[in-house]
């Protein structure tokens, strides 16, 4: 159905004979309006110049919630209960001062076709949630592609990009009831902590444990000859090291500089303790493939979609610039398709390279699943994959919050679009809006 907004005040709602009658049969003549998690009691009235597909209400709901005009709703009848929306919130940031006209402008890729989408999705940051009004201040995207200020009630669901404070969090999902995705801080660390327990997923991660001294720096390498040193909370490929035992002593490159070399114990502690000091660093066994003198691996999306189920939105194959230890954007000489990356660096042939993909499918989705079960609130994921010479399958890390860097990649056009629209589709998908559960 279409609105048609009254200029006047108004305590009814208006719709032809036909569908009043309609309507009666299950509401009486009171009708509970819903937008978001706004309630407002009205009463149904018959106005039999409006078509069937239409119903007339007043232009705004109260004083301070915005009841955009610019926008196509979607207007649906359950039992007594009138639904206006979708009403789809996204936080990008903590701040409103970060909340930048080019944030809004690369957002405008994650709506896609408005057409289909519809209703009302805005912006946000978490500051500007107020908890005591059950409102939100922020931005809402047009039918004709433009961000206008708004201000609106507490919705449904919320995307959240950056991490959400667990008490802030709880009072949004456990009091006021609404349902928060990807909400979830997941460093390196609590990726092995909490994925080593399960028995199925083990076998598929590089065995890690927290560097503490050059002792365990030694038994790792003693037992894998080359390891990788990671920040537990840093990201981008920042900070990694790769440890390496040699005649001279142990080799540690950082990126593309030049390598260093501690020739004896007293210079092993005195890196260690210096890195320490400022960050938690793991130890991670290396799994690494290289082609000539750069590293390959994969990225693999995952997100639930309209189905509420995890599906792959596409992959990736990345090619790191030779001699580079890392394969991030930074360090990325060549991004390459799935197949064509098989094909070339690994020798494949059709039917391998579909084993593989379904197979990398398969661990994902079981390692996201189990991430679940241990208490993480994830829906839209990267995972970074390395498949070793005798084609097993290693996941170095989950990233929850990867898609500034997506857009640098130049992801082939089929594959950016499936990932950048996914979470919007399966926040509608969450609502159940055609099924009048909102």
């Amino acid at each position: 159905m279409y609105v048609k907004w009254l200029e006047n005040e108004e305590k009814y709602i208006y719709v032809n004979e036909k569908i009043y009658n309609h309507w009666k049969k299950q509401s009486d003549h009171k009708i509970e309006l819903h937008y978001g998690k706004l309630r407002i009691s009205k009463t149904l009235k018959i106005d039999n110049s409006l078509p069937d597909d239409c119903v007339a209400v007043e232009n705004k709901f109260t004083e301070s919630v915005t009841l955009p005009r610019d926008v196509i709703y979607e207007v649906e009848m359950q039992g007594h209960q009138l639904l206006f929306g979708p009403l789809i919130g996204i936080m990008i940031s903590k701040s409103q001062l970060d909340l930048t006209k080019k944030k809004l402008e690369i957002l405008k890729e994650r709506v896609g076709d408005y057409e289909t989408l519809k209703g009302v999705v805005f912006a946000s940051s978490h500051d500007q949630i107020d908890i005591q009004n059950k409102l939100i201040k922020g931005y809402y995207y047009t039918k004709n592609g433009d961000w206008e200020e708004g201000v609106f009630p507490f919705p449904k669901v919320l995307i959240n990009r950056p991490f959400m404070k667990k008490t802030f969090y709880k009072r949004l999902s456990e009091v006021e009831k609404i349902i928060i995705f990807n909400n979830c801080s997941l460093s390196k660390e609590k990726f092995w902590r909490l994925l080593s327990k399960d028995p199925v997923t083990t076998q598929y991660l590089p065995f890690t444990r927290r560097l503490n001294t050059a002792d365990n720096l030694i038994e790792m390498l003693s037992k894998y000859k080359t390891v990788y040193i990671k920040p537990s909370n840093l990201s981008k490929g920042r900070g990694i090291y790769q440890a390496k035992q040699h005649t001279d002593g142990i080799i540690l490159k950082r990126g593309r500089r030049k390598a260093i070399t501690a020739k004896n114990f007293n210079d092993l502690s005195a890196f260690v303790e210096k890195i320490t000091s400022k960050r938690r660093y793991l130890i991670q066994q290396a799994v690494p493939y290289r082609y000539g003198y750069s590293l390959v691996d994969f990225r693999l999306y995952l997100q639930k979609d309209e189905t509420l189920d995890w599906n792959c939105s596409g992959i990736y194959c990345r090619v790191s610039r030779p001699r580079s230890v890392v394969t991030n954007l930074k360090h990325c000489q060549e991004i390459v398709p799935f197949e064509i990356g098989l094909r070339k660096y690994y020798g494949l042939n059709y039917d391998e390279v579909t084993n593989i993909e379904n197979l990398m499918y398969t661990i994902s989705k079981r390692i996201c699943k189990s991430l679940e079960e241990r208490g993480q609130n994830i829906a839209d994921v990267a995972l970074d994959i390395v498949i070793d010479s005798q084609l097993h399958i290693w996941v170095l890390e989950v990233q929850v919050n990867y898609a500034i860097d997506e857009r640098l990649y130049r992801l082939p056009p089929e594959v950016s679009k499936k990932v950048w629209q996914t979470p919007l589709r399966y926040a509608k998908a969450l609502l159940r809006f055609s099924e009048g559960v909102v």
